[in-house]
């Protein structure tokens, strides 16, 4: 495919990214919100802890039935049916060139990571139910602006559906190219593919069951190493710390580093390639998890409680 120039390409991959900043404001939702429902004259005033911990746990349980709902959804119905945390990195990179391909496609954590950061930054001043309707405007802006991008190319050929294609494509790169010649050199790219239902026997081939083993082993070590719940306790664990610093600010400041962070590593997964990407990252996750791990085991004896403590005032 032609380089992603024009603005209406430009546009629906915002579009399509809007709406994880919904996602990553849902996920710090609960750490900014249930500082605020604590506080006197709050309508949630009388909270306890297992209640927040409900509410922390909410968006975790919807979307297991979510993701699976929606994963079904964008392959028999289209990638613009539900542009959420499944369809989006596919509609991106499905519209996205190879050269940077990698970007884009890490621009979906990048937003994500802003969206976090802007409930932390908002949890600082505004009251949970205003932080929650902040939120619902990023999804609900991304729904209207849904109806105005087209659907992915490669989606409408793998569907037969020629017509769209040529739509699709005079969309993204306008006047730049051939949207014709552009529509049939990707359809037959894809008539050229041999057009075969996978039957469990694949499934013993090293070159389809390895690829499988270790993305779903990436996704399975990411998600039960508590990241989840660690940024929807960020404020609680400063809290704890007894810092000198209001634990909002610093739960803040976490969630900048995190965007600085994964922007960078965007920038250099093209340059560096994802293993080392991989193993850097994990090394430092790693190192930072064990810190905190070991942390609170001390914290429960008072006098290393003070000591640890003593270098965040």
């Amino acid at each position: 495919m032609a380089e992603l120039i024009t603005w209406k390409a430009e546009f629906a991959a915002m579009a399509a990214l809007l709406n994880i900043v919904g996602v990553g404001m849902i996920s710090a939702f609960t750490a900014s919100a249930s500082v605020d429902m604590k506080r006197p004259g709050s309508r949630f005033s009388y909270v306890t802890s297992n209640q927040i911990t409900w509410i922390a746990s909410l968006p975790s349980i919807t979307a297991i039935f979510g993701n699976l709902l929606s994963g079904y959804l964008s392959l028999k119905i289209g990638r613009n049916a539900g542009m959420y945390s499944v369809s989006v990195p596919t509609y991106i990179i499905e519209i996205a060139t190879l050269k940077i391909r990698g970007f884009l496609g890490s621009c979906y954590h990048i937003t994500y990571a802003t969206g976090v950061l802007i409930a932390m930054l908002l949890g600082i001043t505004v009251r949970w139910s205003w932080l929650a309707i902040v939120g619902a405007f990023f999804s609900t802006s991304a729904t209207f602006f849904i109806f105005f991008i087209p659907e992915s190319p490669a989606w409408l050929i793998a569907n037969d559906r020629h017509t769209e294609v040529v739509q699709s494509f005079q969309f993204l790169k306008g006047d730049y190219v051939d949207s014709v010649s552009e529509a049939n050199m990707v359809r037959e790219h894809f008539t050229e593919r041999p057009q075969k239902s996978v039957s469990l026997q694949e499934f013993k081939k090293p070159q389809l069951y390895k690829p499988i083993v270790l993305s779903i082993g990436l996704v399975f070590f990411q998600q039960f190493s508590g990241i989840n719940a660690l940024m929807a306790y960020t404020v609680e664990i400063f809290e704890h710390a007894e810092s000198s610093v209001d634990p909002s600010i610093a739960a803040a400041v976490v969630a900048g580093v995190q965007v600085i962070a994964t922007a960078f590593g965007g920038a250099l997964m093209d340059k560096c390639g994802r293993t080392k990407l991989f193993t850097i990252s994990g090394i430092f996750v790693s190192f930072g998890l064990l810190t905190l791990g070991i942390y609170g085991i001390l914290a429960k004896n008072c006098f290393w409680e003070q000591t640890l403590t003593a270098g965040f005032r």
